[in-house]
């Protein structure tokens, strides 16, 4: 599996460089985005990296699978059916459903890594109080 992750990472960089040297001012003009906009960048990426972290939940699994087999060949008959309609809806809601707890994990992570922080940051400042008294 590593093996399988390391070469898709390579194919995804590959494939961003050459967009970059083929589209030379579309790249320019994001650069200049994301570096006028350094939150809404933020975001994007957070939000990437939750939908990441989500994609392997069976729940999310299945909605891709719905939406690329059933409702992509589904008929005029099929797309007029209630019932057809209620499992989407369903599978969608458990997608989100992953989706959020995916989202909410990270955030948990992201506020332990900064208590940890505020803490580490206290305790060092106190220590190097406690050395300049002590001398």
């Amino acid at each position: 599996m590593p093996e399988g992750t390391e070469a898709a990472k390579a194919a995804a960089k590959d494939a961003a460089l050459w967009w970059v040297r083929s589209h030379p001012l579309q790249a320019a003009r994001f650069a200049s985005v994301a570096a006028r906009h350094p939150q809404r960048t933020r975001q994007a990426v957070s939000g990437a990296r939750t939908m990441r972290e989500a994609a392997p939940d069976p729940r999310v699994r299945r909605l891709g699978a719905h939406l690329s087999g059933p409702v992509r060949r589904a008929g005029r008959d099929e797309l007029a059916d209630p019932l057809f309609w209620s499992e989407i809806a369903q599978v969608a809601l458990a997608a989100a459903a992953a989706y959020t707890e995916a989202r909410d994990r990270r955030a948990r992570r992201a506020r332990r890594r900064r208590a940890f922080l505020a803490v580490a940051s206290l305790t060092l400042a106190g220590a190097f109080a406690y050395v300049v008294r002590r001398s």
